[in-house]
């Protein structure tokens, strides 16, 4: 994978563009991943109270972040996967009092940081994961706020 650096380090360089090392990589994209984990138990956890229409939409936003999950875990190899685990066992945690709007802008501000890594060419899985989460994200953030104008603060 050859995602470029994050303009706070300073990484390798090839052919004037920067890169990440392959397991630079795989810890942006495991957090990433860990990101919306932890997004898909939150709002699994609140899809279970409240109006009938807040728990579907909370449902499905669960559904489809949990589906993001496994994709961003997917891009990472497995061998990766088992030193991160051991390196740090510790899943992405979010506040337990956080409206949905915090959560949905966190994984926003996440995916498009990542975005700013990828490489078209290189990272041809990656590009299209982080467009499909991206547009997914957006669309939750929508119906979310559509959500808290008709029942307050979800």
């Amino acid at each position: 994978m050859a995602l470029a650096s994050p303009s706070s380090s300073i990484p390798p360089e090839v052919a004037g563009v920067p890169f990440l090392s392959a397991s630079d990589a795989a810890r942006e994209l495991t957090v990433l991943a860990r990101r919306f984990a932890a997004a898909f138990e939150w709002f699994a956890s609140r899809a279970t109270v409240g109006p009938s229409e807040l728990r579907v939409r909370f449902a499905t936003a669960s559904r489809v972040l949990g589906e993001h999950a496994q994709t961003f875990a997917a891009l990472v190899p497995e061998s990766a996967l088992l030193a991160l685990a051991r390196a740090d066992g510790a899943a992405a945690e979010l506040a337990p009092h956080a409206s949905s709007g915090a959560v949905l802008e966190s994984l926003h501000r996440a995916i498009t940081e990542i975005s700013g890594l990828a490489t078209p060419i290189a990272d041809g899985a990656l590009v299209r994961a982080v467009g499909s989460a991206l547009v997914d994200v957006t669309d939750l953030r929508l119906a979310v706020a559509s959500l808290e104008e008709r029942f307050g603060a979800v």
